[in-house]
């Protein structure tokens, strides 16, 4: 019988397998600097900002990002981005007007973005202003079509906002199984004991977050770095639960404006009846000493 031989030398099996070895040091390579590189920076953005900002399309719950490179210095546009709450409590002046409501939200730091990554971050920021509409702006986008951007705040009804009022508090569950705010949250008008205090009281998060507008856009999409974010990651919330909340929210703040009004206008008027007593428990006794004989008037022994 013939035996046939191999027809690749050794050699030449040798290099093949060298050249196989070869490619996936350089696949491992390049996969390595993608994770190190991170995000590019519209995903970051889309990821990271636009639940807050947009990029030409107004405020949300923070200001419109449009032309920002301009109208901030670019080294201290950088320490904001990466740290914004680190410069506010350095009393940086520009970071202090912004945040001069002490409710206000502070933007959460990025330790992640070195300078290279801060600056493809405003290229890119710069990039989309001059279009007249942010192709990044997607988040926002979604939020103007969902059903609470739509419908004016005066057409919301009582049922709209009971509905509100009902998936806050868990007696109507919420559609994809995710936890109830009453867990977590505070809200003035929320039925005994008023919720929990896991997480900030909610009672003037509609105007904390930038009203109809910016609190949809945050319950549409909240910050990655929020524990809501990773509470409702796989049980987002639906439109429809977002218009109802956001209903409620601005509900709780106008009566909330209304008992704060009703309560000054109560200790403004307890200030003047306790005034005018005083007054004229001033005026009975200057008469009584008047007609006994004046201040100096001593009793007869």
């Amino acid at each position: 019988m013939e035996i046939k031989s191999n027809p690749f030398s050794t050699d030449q099996v040798s290099g093949v397998f060298d050249f196989f070895f070869f490619l996936f040091l350089i696949s491992i390579f390049l996969w390595a600097n993608t994770l190190e590189a991170g995000p590019a920076p519209a995903e970051f953005f889309k990821d990271n900002c636009s639940s807050c900002h947009t990029i030409g399309e107004g405020e949300l719950v923070g200001s419109d990002l449009k032309d920002i490179a301009k109208r901030r210095d670019k080294a201290w546009l950088g320490k904001f981005i990466v740290n914004a709450k680190g410069l506010f409590e350095a009393k940086d002046p520009i970071a202090i007007k912004l945040f001069k409501e002490p409710d206000d939200v502070v933007m959460p730091p990025f330790p992640e973005l070195d300078d290279e990554k801060v600056q493809a971050l405003v290229d890119y920021i710069s990039t989309e202003s001059k279009g007249e509409k942010s192709s990044s702006a997607s988040s926002a986008a979604s939020v103007t079509a969902s059903p609470v951007d739509a419908v004016p705040l005066a057409s919301i009804s009582q049922r709209d906002v009971d509905t509100g009022m009902a998936l806050f508090t868990g007696r109507q569950p919420l559609a994809n199984g995710g936890p109830a705010c009453i867990s977590c949250h505070e809200l003035q008008s929320a039925p005994f004991p008023g919720g929990g205090n896991l997480a900030p009281d909610l009672t003037g998060v509609f105007n904390r977050l930038g009203k109809q507008k910016g609190l949809t856009s945050w319950l549409n999409s909240p910050p990655p770095n929020s524990g809501m974010a990773k509470l409702f990651k796989n049980t987002p919330l639906k439109s429809e639960e977002i218009f109802s909340l956001v209903a409620v929210f601005e509900e709780v703040t106008k009566r909330e404006g209304v008992e704060r009004k009703a309560t000054l206008e109560l200790i403004f008027s307890g200030l003047g009846v306790g005034l005018s007593v005083l007054f004229c428990f001033g005026i009975y006794w200057r008469n009584r000493l008047a007609a006994a004989g004046g201040p100096g008037f001593r009793r007869g022994r």
